[in-house]
């Protein structure tokens, strides 16, 4: 695809929405979060992200207590596990991994949990570090089309993706500060920072 790589992310988002790829929940969806044999994957005091069907099929979704309606995330039945779930309530954010080794394309999945959809952003490369903010901003690395650099992107509250930095992103670096307004990164064994 040609263009920057923030063009392709872009063009790949919209490509995302436009047809309808965003997770939608399919009739016989519970009305309540589980209680009974649910595992939480992450949580906070008001909000969680878990998981039912401890074999198959393993359901997710992403549920704010007080709110008490589960917003449906995604199954293993279809082919895809869930990784790095964040929840900073009343928001959450996941990544959606394909099976299939034929495609490098991960769903980040932002969700706010006062709804019942989450916003789907398709992302080339794949997720390898992951945060989320109370404000629900998430800050995502992934590696570059080229294979050679990472990536840093934040998303604004339409799931939009804007680049904040490339080059040589040290793993497990990527931090958010206690209030939530900034997050921090290692660039070349120089720290780095930017505001949210």
């Amino acid at each position: 695809m040609p263009g920057s790589p923030a063009l392709r992310v872009t063009i790949l988002v919209a490509a995302l929405l436009l047809s309808g790829g965003a997770v939608k929940a399919t009739a016989g969806e519970p009305r309540r979060c589980a209680t009974k044999h649910a595992r939480d994957l992450a949580a906070d005091t008001r909000g969680r992200i878990y998981e039912v069907g401890r074999k198959h099929p393993r359901r997710w979704y992403a549920c704010l207590r007080s709110r008490d309606r589960p917003v449906f995330l995604g199954s293993a039945e279809s082919g895809t596990q869930l990784r790095l779930p964040r929840v900073a309530s009343p928001y959450a954010v996941a990544s959606v991994l394909p099976l299939d080794p034929g495609g490098p394309l991960e769903t980040l999945m932002l969700i706010d949990m006062r709804r019942t959809e989450p916003t789907g952003v398709l992302v080339s490369g794949g997720v390898e570090q992951l945060v989320l903010s109370k404000h629900g901003v998430a800050v995502f690395v992934n590696a570059s089309t080229d294979g050679r650099t990472e990536v840093v992107r934040r998303t604004n509250g339409r799931g939009e993706p804007s680049l904040l930095d490339t080059g040589n992103i040290a793993g497990g670096s990527l931090a958010l500060s206690a209030d939530g307004r900034r997050v921090y990164w290692v660039k070349d064994g120089v720290a780095q920072s930017a505001t949210l």
